[in-house]
């Protein structure tokens, strides 16, 4: 069976087993395929107390489904949330469960491929959709991998701007990356913990974000690093590898920042030199180094 909707979307074919009572719909072994969308349903179950409930399908009834090797285009998505529109973003290799309205789902990724290296793997869950921006956000990532260009064809999807040059030549020295974490909160204000791997070294990192006044963020961190490779990271011969640990208190907006960086570093390789035991502290966008000392208890900063 084909069908069109009022919007223009198309399914080329739909099948499966369908059974309807009562307010309930159960799709078994369903198949539904447009032209940038292949979508496999073992399992879809809309439950609703009466039929007057599919009118609020987004806040009402309980639904589960599972899909499996599944392919999906935000093309497609976008005819019921209009602000994926410009996204043109196709993910592969589907493996989900997901329950819930979808103003109050929850569900496992278990894979999902897009672009050239991205694997995602994710448990989630998620309140207010399809209003992406006032959503809040449950993730625990046990799996992402990725790499820069996928990096920059997301961003641009997403966001309708590409990584700056800078970050994106950082990025590729980077090589592969992966990523593990959890997330909680909106988009503007969240907690999250993250661990990254690169080819040449890795970070954890502690973050909280949260939303004050004429849309500043305040922001708390933590960020440590072990023997990651700054001269390959930044394309500098005379800098070798950096251990250290930061903490990071301060105000975030689109106009101006104020924010606190201290520290200290475990080891920092400068022209075949190893530095180490070295405090810091000083505030992004001040001129200089505000300050850096040996730790108490260290006869030297320097090892030869």
């Amino acid at each position: 069976m084909a069908i069109a909707r009022a919007q223009r979307i198309v399914v080329e074919d739909l099948a499966g087993c369908l059974c309807i009572a009562n307010g309930c719909i159960d799709i078994r072994e369903g198949h539904i395929r447009t032209a940038k969308s292949n979508i496999e349903l073992p399992s879809l179950s809309l439950i609703g107390l009466d039929w007057a409930l599919y009118k609020k399908f987004r806040r009402g009834g309980g639904h589960h489904g599972a899909g499996v090797n599944t392919t999906l285009s935000s093309d497609d998505i976008a005819y019921f949330s209009p602000k994926m529109k410009d996204w043109h973003l196709t993910l592969t290799d589907v493996n989900a469960d997901v329950s819930g309205p979808v103003a109050d789902m929850s569900g496992s990724l278990r894979s999902v491929r897009t672009g050239a290296d991205t694997k995602l793997s994710v448990d989630f869950a998620a309140q207010g959709l399809p209003d992406v921006g006032k959503g809040h956000f449950k993730a625990d990532i046990s799996e992402l991998t990725t790499s820069a260009a996928d990096v920059d064809r997301l961003a641009a999807a997403l966001t309708g701007k590409n990584l700056p040059d800078e970050v994106l030549r950082i990025a590729k020295n980077a090589g592969k990356i992966g990523l593990t974490g959890k997330f909680d909160g909106t988009l503007t204000a969240f907690a999250a913990d993250a661990a990254l791997a690169t080819e040449i070294g890795g970070a954890t990192c502690l973050l909280q974000v949260s939303s004050l006044r004429d849309g500043c963020r305040g922001v708390l961190g933590d960020v440590k690093t072990s023997s990651l490779q700054l001269g390959e990271l930044l394309e500098n011969d005379l800098l070798g590898p950096l251990s250290l640990n930061v903490h990071v208190n301060g105000e975030l907006s689109s106009e101006h920042s104020d924010a606190e960086v201290s520290g200290e570093i475990l080891r920092l390789g400068i022209n075949g030199y190893d530095y180490d035991s070295l405090r810091m502290k000083g505030a992004p966008g001040e001129p200089g180094v505000q300050r850096i000392d040996r730790s108490p208890g260290q006869e030297s900063a320097v090892r030869f």
